[in-house]
Protein backbone atom coordinates (compact mmCIF):
# COMPACT_ATOMS: atom_id res chain seq x y z
CA UNK A 1 0.00 0.00 0.00
CA UNK A 2 1.35 3.54 -1.35
CA UNK A 3 0.34 6.98 -0.09
CA UNK A 4 0.61 10.27 -2.06
CA UNK A 5 0.32 13.35 -0.08
CA UNK A 6 0.53 16.89 -2.26
CA UNK A 7 0.61 20.28 -0.77
CA UNK A 8 -2.49 21.84 -0.75
CA UNK A 9 -2.44 26.06 0.47
CA UNK A 10 -5.61 25.98 1.94
CA UNK A 11 -6.46 22.74 3.82
CA UNK A 12 -2.42 21.77 3.82
CA UNK A 13 -1.95 18.13 2.60
CA UNK A 14 -4.68 15.80 0.87
CA UNK A 15 -3.86 12.14 0.73
CA UNK A 16 -4.41 9.41 -1.83
CA UNK A 17 -4.25 5.83 -1.11
CA UNK A 18 -2.99 3.30 -4.10
CA UNK A 19 -2.24 -0.23 -3.91
CA UNK A 20 1.16 -0.88 -6.07
CA UNK A 21 4.35 1.51 -6.65
CA UNK A 22 3.26 1.80 -10.50
CA UNK A 23 0.21 3.71 -9.25
CA UNK A 24 1.41 5.70 -7.10
CA UNK A 25 4.61 7.19 -9.52
CA UNK A 26 1.56 7.94 -11.88
CA UNK A 27 -0.55 9.59 -9.74
CA UNK A 28 2.34 11.90 -8.22
CA UNK A 29 3.26 12.73 -11.72
CA UNK A 30 -0.47 13.61 -12.58
CA UNK A 31 0.47 16.06 -9.65
CA UNK A 32 3.32 17.94 -10.93
CA UNK A 33 1.57 18.32 -13.99
CA UNK A 34 -1.35 19.95 -12.60
CA UNK A 35 1.26 22.15 -10.57
CA UNK A 36 1.46 21.31 -7.43
CA UNK A 37 5.39 21.58 -6.33
CA UNK A 38 4.78 19.51 -3.14
CA UNK A 39 4.18 15.79 -4.29
CA UNK A 40 5.38 13.02 -1.72
CA UNK A 41 5.27 9.08 -2.39
CA UNK A 42 5.68 7.17 0.91
CA UNK A 43 5.05 3.41 1.88
CA UNK A 44 2.95 1.95 4.15
CA UNK A 45 4.98 -0.46 6.58
CA UNK A 46 2.64 -3.02 8.76
CA UNK A 47 3.78 -3.01 12.56
CA UNK A 48 2.73 -4.31 15.37
CA UNK A 49 2.73 -2.45 19.00
CA UNK A 50 2.69 -3.96 22.28
CA UNK A 51 2.70 -2.31 25.37
CA UNK A 52 2.20 -3.05 29.09
CA UNK A 53 -0.31 -1.43 31.57
CA UNK A 54 0.16 -2.00 35.09
CA UNK A 55 -2.41 -0.49 37.76
CA UNK A 56 -2.07 0.12 41.14
CA UNK A 57 -4.07 1.16 44.04
CA UNK A 58 -2.95 4.24 46.32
Amino acid sequence: MYFVYYGNQIIGYKLCKVDTLYEAKELAIHFMNKGYREVYVSQEIPMKITFNVEFTRG
